[in-house]
């Protein structure tokens, strides 16, 4: 089974309460294999979710806390192995880099080390030259668990949107009344809110779906009593003062329309 190494960001900032953000993120995973009939295997280890799948995930970039991920060979941490793996994974005539992070402490040599053994030892079987600052190829050998998980950073590593985990910050009524606040609503997902939404029948909310992590969003005609604040997406150009009776929360209100149109292209 390919092995995934998931990195998160403001997930490892929480303290104390860190495993219930952790749990929640990793709910939200789970419910996307699911959702796509895929056999996993998930371990929760430092600064790093492992998942073991039987094929590539769709969507996997956009399940909120993932900073990133990238598609790994996992092999037993022995140095003859590493490096006969990273000459698999080294293209002829091409620059190339090694970079370790030992993000646990099971092998006596420090990433340095590593980088200048297993990289001199590329040279030599495959005459490439080492670039540091541009490499065409960026080798990661990533320690963790007494294995190691190679890849190709610049071709196997998917960048993500970060933020929360969808469902650990409260319930949010979006008021759903033209395009921008499709992105308003994304915001506040992005910040781990869950949705409710009041809305104009003529305005699709599937784009917001798919970033809900299988958090149900429910329409209503009024706000609920147990919804912390309502979110609109007015901006300093179109702001209009609304009496909601409850806090107002305006994610848009800096930007200008190039702006949020540049954001929901991103997005979307």
């Amino acid at each position: 089974m390919p092995t995934i190494v998931l990195r998160y960001g403001e997930i490892w900032l929480k303290g104390l309460n860190k495993s219930f953000f952790e749990d929640r993120f990793i709910k939200n995973i789970k419910f996307l294999l699911k959702k796509n009939n895929i056999e996993y295997d998930i371990k929760n280890l430092r600064a790093r979710i492992l998942l073991k799948v039987d094929k590539k995930v769709p969507d996997l970039k956009r399940v909120f806390g993932i900073t990133s991920y990238s598609y790994a060979k996992e092999i037993d941490l022995d140095l003859k192995k590493i490096k006969k793996e990273v000459l698999k994974l080294c293209k002829k005539g091409k620059t190339f880099r090694i970079t370790t992070k030992r993000l646990s402490k099971d092998i006596a040599l420090s990433s340095q080390e590593i980088n200048e053994i297993v990289g001199d030892f590329v040279v030599k079987k495959l005459k490439l030259k080492v670039n540091l600052k541009n490499a065409e190829q960026d080798i990661f050998i990533e320690i963790l668990n007494k294995k190691a998980y190679l890849f190709d950073d610049k071709k196997d590593t998917i960048e993500c949107f970060g933020g929360l985990p969808v469902g650990v910050s409260g319930l949010c009524t979006l008021i759903l009344d033209n395009k921008n606040s499709i992105l308003a609503g994304i915001m506040m997902l992005k910040r781990g809110c869950s949705l409710e939404i009041i809305r104009d029948k003529k305005i699709s909310y599937k784009k917001l779906e798919i970033f809900s992590s299988g958090t149900k969003i429910k329409e209503v005609k009024h706000y609920s009593d147990y919804s912390y604040a309502v979110v609109d997406a007015g901006t300093l150009k179109n702001f209009k003062e609304r009496n909601y009776r409850k806090m107002a929360l305006r994610p848009l209100i800096n930007l200008s329309q190039e702006d949020i149109d540049k954001k929901l292209k991103y997005f979307c």
